[in-house]
């Protein structure tokens, strides 16, 4: 990471969805060396509870969970009412080259990026996400 990225995450709370334990590992750390709180879940079922338990600034979802995929995820949390975080900005990640940037956003992402994520594109994106809800 660069020195000008050094806790940019500070106070943002981010909810990662991702059932790879490397992947996870990596992203967590990611994050969290910018100063982020994350949570982790390994499936879309875990994550909704995570979700509930601690409504996040943002969410980080892999598209190829076990059982629901990213998709379902994404589809369970925009039919929440907005109060309750159904607006709440989301990154999806995906290892599949052949997803298509207008289905994930159609899905209901705001971001896409392909694995193996970017430390820059990641905080990139998770900071402009978190900054997009606290207006």
């Amino acid at each position: 990471m660069s020195a000008t990225m050094i806790n940019t995450l500070r106070g943002i709370s981010v909810l990662l969805v991702e059932d790879d334990e490397d992947s996870q590992d990596t992203m967590r750390l990611m994050l969290e060396m910018e100063g982020a709180s994350v949570a982790c879940a390994k499936s879309a079922a875990e994550g909704l509870r995570a979700f509930f338990a601690r409504r996040p600034d943002v969410l980080v979802c892999d598209l190829g969970l076990p059982g629901a995929d990213g998709y379902a995820f994404i589809r369970q949390i925009r039919e929440l009412p907005m109060e309750l975080g159904g607006a709440t900005g989301a990154v999806a990640v995906t290892a599949y080259a052949a997803e298509m940037p207008t289905k994930v956003l159609h899905a209901g992402f705001q971001a896409h990026l392909p694995k193996p994520v970017e430390p820059a594109q990641l905080v990139q994106a998770v900071a402009a996400l978190a900054f997009k809800e606290r207006q």
